[in-house]
């Protein structure tokens, strides 16, 4: 993931399903279009491309996500495996 205004593009890619996700864990690429057809997967891929400002633009971003996850954590004690004691881990970001 991209953390400066100088980085290059990142590509990511990720599936979401209408369905229950397949419970197998076949990796074989008939295998997967099979299960993915039937639990109605919806694949994304988004580019993100660092632009002069990105940096303080994500920066800013984590902090309100950390804020509302330890807003969270401490009302509810929910999430408590996903918010570190530096904050907001950015590999748990959903592209969007």
């Amino acid at each position: 993931m991209p953390t400066a205004d100088t980085d290059e593009v990142f590509v990511a890619a990720s599936v979401g399903f209408l369905g229950a996700p397949p419970s197998q864990r076949s990796f074989h690429e008939a295998d997967l279009i099979a299960g993915f057809a039937v639990a109605q997967a919806l694949p994304a891929v988004a580019f993100v491309r660092p632009f002069p400002g990105y940096r303080e633009t994500l920066e800013a971003k984590f902090a309100r996500m950390t804020t509302l996850a330890r807003s969270t954590r401490l009302l509810t004690g929910t999430n408590a495996k996903y918010l570190t004691p530096d904050g907001f881990n950015p590999r748990n970001v959903v592209w969007g």
